[in-house]
């Protein structure tokens, strides 16, 4: 196919040189399936014998068709786990621990390539755990305490570790009744491991028949209530004590989630408040932190809440407890992690330059001051490739962060490309779908790099129309724009080249 255009210099109005317009419906027939949920690793916690079911959304034309994976290999339904190839919703009867594992949904369309062969694209969901809410065993003996009226005492929550759930609130209860333990205007404190702490005992509080911890999950289901201790409080004169701290632990928070600190101090006052309150820093030179959108003091402050974590937020954070008879500071030091984070996050959708080798990314960090991600894993439509790569058209490079199709012939190697990296935090996962082809443009048979176009041509990739304004040329421009303009264009059927050849005529005889 070839167009010559003719050209003139010196005419009394400027012209638009049309170059081509090459029609194509490509882009419109076929749209590659895109995971729209689950968009990022979730772990999902169930107790046994629950009905649930998992959703699968994504889109794509013709409408993609799903299946599941459970630790890598594809689910064979039976009654107790099943999925619906066209919903995407995978169901369980009854959830136990046999189910427990790493699933994955895949969602796969087909398209028609220029040799007519039929060609599939998968995309792959990033993970999803699913695991069973559990308690194990623990010591149900009762425990005894003996402590001096206006002391400090921790009673802990010895179970907190041996239930697991992703989302656990704690009560303290009186062992007999069940009845929820009165805070006392924050005079006691649960901290977020359960222990209970008293700032100072009084003789009252050895009136219980006991005190127990108990454990919820959601929904409000309480699944285990801890042993009996029993706080034997001996009767003592009130003396004013200054703040001692006693409890405080270094907090390890996943960057964009909320880090709660926390200091608990000892002491007795005869004025009010009796207990210390609790003021923060994040430095020993800034003012006390105060509630706002990014911190939230709590509980008599001995709860600092750093909401939206950053990585700029990992410092040490100072804690201080004053009242009529002293002052005391102490710490927390809040280490911020995070899985692997991409470094240029892959695009759902990406596109090649015709013969072109085309770079597949999955280069990714992990938080300032933490352990190097380890390489990828790839997949190839969900399907994961070896070190040693069978498929001739690809090769790795630069520590396997880079997966390379050597040379894009056309619509046959379209694909769709999935990878996993893993740190010591977690794993992070991408998916991007090569199904768009960019023209490769040659001038005065001189190939133009990075499927640009020459220069003065305006080239319109959703029409396919090319043409040169000559409106804003000068004269010596205008004298550059001669000579055959070559493309390569494709569509689902064929890959042509389209050569047009402007011919310049100065009518002046300059």
């Amino acid at each position: 196919m070839q167009f010559v255009t003719i050209c003139m210099a010196g005419l009394p109005a400027q012209i638009m040189i049309q170059l081509f317009v090459y029609k194509y419906c490509f882009s419109e027939d076929y749209v590659p399936p895109t995971i729209q949920y689950p968009s990022k690793r979730q772990d999902l916690y169930y107790h046994a014998g629950s009905p649930i079911s998992l959703t699968c959304l994504a889109y794509g034309w013709p409408q993609p068709t799903f299946r599941w994976t459970l630790n890598g290999t594809d689910i064979v339904q039976s009654r107790f786990i099943h999925f619906d190839s066209v919903s995407g919703v995978l169901s369980f009867s009854q959830f136990s621990w046999k189910e427990e594992g790493a699933f994955r949904c895949i969602a796969t369309n087909e398209f028609i390539d220029n040799s007519s062969e039929i060609l599939e694209l998968s995309s792959m969901s990033p993970i999803i755990n699913l695991w069973q809410i559990s308690v194990k065993q623990f010591d149900s003996s009762p425990k005894h305490v003996i402590v001096q009226e206006y002391d400090y005492v921790k009673l802990p929550c010895s179970q907190a570790t041996a239930v697991r759930a992703k989302e656990k609130t704690y009560e303290w209860q009186d062992t007999r009744t069940r009845q929820k333990v009165s805070m006392d205007g924050d005079r006691l404190f649960i901290d977020q491991n359960g222990n209970l702490h008293f700032t100072y005992v009084l003789l009252a509080d050895g009136a219980q028949d006991g005190y127990s911890c108990a454990i919820f999950v959601p929904p409000a289901q309480q699944i285990s209530q801890g042993s009996k201790i029993v706080l034997i409080v001996d009767a003592v004169s009130p003396e004013v004590t200054q703040p001692v701290i006693q409890y405080h632990e270094n907090v390890t928070a996943r960057i964009s989630s909320t880090a709660i600190l926390e200091c608990v101090f000892s002491g007795y006052d005869r004025l009010y408040p009796s207990f210390p309150t609790v003021k923060w820093v994040d430095s020993l030179n800034h003012p006390y932190i105060t509630n706002t959108s990014k911190y939230s003091v709590l509980n008599s402050g001995r709860q600092l809440f750093v909401n939206g974590v950053q990585e700029k937020d990992e410092t040490f954070y100072y804690c201080y407890a004053n009242n009529s008879a002293g002052l005391a500071v102490s710490y927390v030091h809040l280490n911020v992690t995070s899985g692997p984070i991409f470094i240029k996050p892959p695009p759902r959708l990406t596109k090649a330059v015709l013969t072109k080798a085309h770079l597949f990314t999955c280069d990714t960090r992990s938080a300032e001051g933490e352990t190097n991600p380890e390489n990828p894993v790839w997949f190839l439509n969900s399907k994961r490739l070896q070190r040693q790569i069978a498929d001739s058209r690809f090769t790795f490079a630069n520590n396997y962060k880079t997966l390379i199709l050597k040379n894009v012939r056309g619509p046959e190697d379209f694909v769709c490309v999935q990878c996993d990296v893993s740190n010591s935090v977690d794993i992070a996962s991408a998916n991007t779908c090569l199904v768009e082809l960019i023209s490769r443009w040659k001038f005065r048979s001189k190939e133009i790099q990075g499927g640009k176009a020459p220069p003065y041509v305006y080239f319109n990739t959703l029409t396919m129309a090319a043409y040169i304004d000559t409106c804003h040329l000068s004269k010596d421009e205008f004298f550059t724009i001669g000579g055959v303009y070559s493309i390569v264009l494709y569509t689902p059927y064929e890959t042509v080249e389209v050569n047009t050849n402007v011919v310049l005529l100065d009518v002046e005889g300059k």
